[in-house]
């Protein structure tokens, strides 16, 4: 059987790898799709269709870090 700080130590690398990818798609989804530009009066402009993307990538990010958190808090009982 698995200790308990062996389960923690997965489960707080599993939580970093997840948190490094979701950092690494927001970054990449920064870049504006074709059919998310909008041409304004003087400028081009964002559609909506891009500000939920980025919303959702954003939100994303911010739940693997809480779990990351989580992991390493949960990992950190386990030393004592």
């Amino acid at each position: 059987a698995m200790s308990s700080r062996a389960a923690a130590l997965i489960d707080a690398n599993e939580a970093a790898r997840r948190l490094k990818q979701a950092e690494q798609e927001r970054e990449h989804g920064a870049e504006r799709l074709p059919d998310e530009q909008v041409r304004g009066a003087n400028a081009i402009v964002m559609s909506q269709r891009y500000w939920r993307r980025q919303d959702e990538l954003r939100r994303t990010v911010e739940q693997a870090r809480r779990r990351w958190a989580d992991a390493n808090r949960t990992l950190a009982a386990s030393a004592r």
